[in-house]
């Protein structure tokens, strides 16, 4: 991941700066974006810093403080005895807002901490105060008196400083305190942001395969995940217990229920999920196949009592009907083929929802029950439709140390593994030109249809078949080259 030391209101405070000259607003912009994408190295934003002096004194404050609170410092372009000259200026005129306040209290700590606490204490004297300022304060001088105000901040209704929260959060695992101070304290921040609204105007949403997610704060907390629902998460929670031990899952906080509505908060991990790796090429064969590892692990020893097995066969003709209805009638072929396979419980493991951690190793970020797939079909998820793989040949390749990896778990694989990946591969290929058909996303068409006749091309030719069934993958094959030149044309 890009070393970054920005975060959400990093991205606020440059969107108030728009208003500046027109050279800086084209810079700010730049980084801005940049920021938003997640793009934003150190490099790039000492880079910029440098040419964001021409904004003046008002309109330098954020890039000063951003500029002062740097680890390094050169004597080239806008240094750090430059932004303090900005910053103290600022001060000094009666300009300066509670976050310069703050980034000069740190900035003196380290060498006249007599010059930080007289810092802080005119922040406090001139009403420039935030919960930042006030965590800072308790931080610097252990005054105990900020918990009381952070208190008070949390229990204003017209306050949305959600700082305040997260610096009670911080001083009380700090002090050790227990769930039942932290937990009523979570409860309170999440139903507040409730009653505000906040989780659709103020929150990115998470991953798209978790649309319904809202990420809540960075600060001491961390990272907050919270996922709405009028069904419940009674049976997601059931499975995600279920899961603690054998694999990886996100850490359940909370959950708490508004009206007619759900709430469940858990842990926000720090990490990429593999989609996002795929997509930066930045996924390595090492971390895609501990990918496959913990897969393995997690099929093998998740208990299969409580679970419905899927119907490919119902699955499978109406993903048919669905891409082109000629399909329908050899469908049964690749269904009672996939129908074979031994069963697991199914993780969703499509890449969305596989996370590689920033501390090492797989988190699974989605613990809804899916009920049970099987073996194979598990690996088509992951494989059958991902470029990170470029062929046929080594999908397969790939497949197969899957099946490795489960039997070294105690699992059992049968012979005919590798004919029901490949036909699990098709019915997938054929779910996704689907999908992507109806959200005109006719690259991804494209993308899946070819996916889907390499696996019909490879059992074709690999894989010794039944003239019958063979004849019924040759037919479908023949539709799928029909469905990719009209997709290729635009028709």
């Amino acid at each position: 991941m890009n070393e970054s030391p920005i975060d959400s209101e990093t991205a606020r405070e440059i969107s108030r700066m728009r208003q500046h000259n027109k050279e800086g607003l084209q810079k700010v912009t730049e980084l801005q974006e940049q920021i938003e994408r997640g793009s934003a190295t150190r490099e790039e934003i000492i880079h910029d810093l440098d040419h964001l002096i021409l904004l003046g004194d008002r309109g330098m404050e954020f890039p000063a403080q951003l500029r002062l609170t740097m680890y390094d410092d050169d004597d080239e372009g806008f240094s750090k005895e430059m932004a303090l000259e900005v910053l103290e200026r600022l001060k000094e005129q009666g300009e300066a807002r509670p976050e310069t306040y703050q980034a000069l209290a740190l900035h003196y700590f380290e060498t006249d901490p007599r010059k930080a606490e007289r810092t802080l204490d005119e922040a406090i004297n001139q009403g420039k105060i935030n919960a930042a300022l006030l965590y800072t304060n308790y931080f610097l001088r252990e005054d105990r008196s900020m918990i009381k105000r952070l208190v008070a901040m949390t229990e204003d209704e017209t306050n949305e400083d959600w700082m305040a929260f997260q610096a009670l959060l911080g001083i009380y695992r700090t002090l050790e305190l227990g769930n039942d101070i932290t937990q009523p304290l979570l409860q309170s921040m999440v139903e507040k942001m409730i009653r505000k609204g906040v989780f659709l105007r103020q929150f990115t949403t998470y991953r798209i395969a978790m649309s319904k997610i809202s990420t809540v704060g960075q600060g001491e907390v961390g990272t907050l995940a919270v996922k709405e629902s009028e069904e419940g998460f009674e049976r997601e929670l059931q499975v995600r217990r279920i899961s603690e031990g054998i694999v990886r899952v996100p850490q359940e906080i909370i959950l708490l229920t508004t009206g007619n509505r759900q709430y469940y908060v858990m842990e926000f991990a720090e990490g990429e999920v593999l989609t996002e790796l795929i997509k930066a090429n930045a996924l390595s064969e090492d971390t895609y196949d501990n990918a496959l590892r913990e897969l393995a692990k997690a099929n093998v020893h998740t208990p299969r009592e409580s679970f419905t097995p899927y119907d490919y066969l119902t699955k499978a003709r109406k993903h048919a009907a669905e891409f082109d209805a000629r399909l329908v009638e050899h469908t049964d072929t690749l269904a009672n083929t996939i129908e074979q396979g031994r069963r697991c419980v199914s993780r969703d493991p499509h890449t969305d929802n596989l996370m590689a951690l920033e501390e090492g190793g797989i988190m699974f970020l989605d613990t809804a029950d899916k009920g049970l797939a099987t073996y194979a079909a598990e690996a088509a998820h992951i494989l059958g439709f991902v470029p990170f793989y470029k062929t046929m040949e080594e999908k397969v390749e790939a497949a197969e140390r899957y099946a490795d990896y489960v039997i070294t778990e105690g699992g059992e694989i049968e012979e005919s593994f590798l004919h029901e990946f490949l036909a699990a591969t098709v019915e997938r290929a054929m779910d996704k030109a689907a999908y992507y058909q109806r959200q005109g996303r006719t690259r991804d068409v494209q993308a899946a249809i070819r996916s889907g006749i390499d696996a019909l091309n490879y059992l074709i030719m690999e894989i010794p078949l039944p003239e019958e069934e063979g004849n019924h993958y040759i037919k479908m094959g023949n539709i799928f080259d029909e469905k990719l030149r009209q997709a290729c044309s635009g028709q």
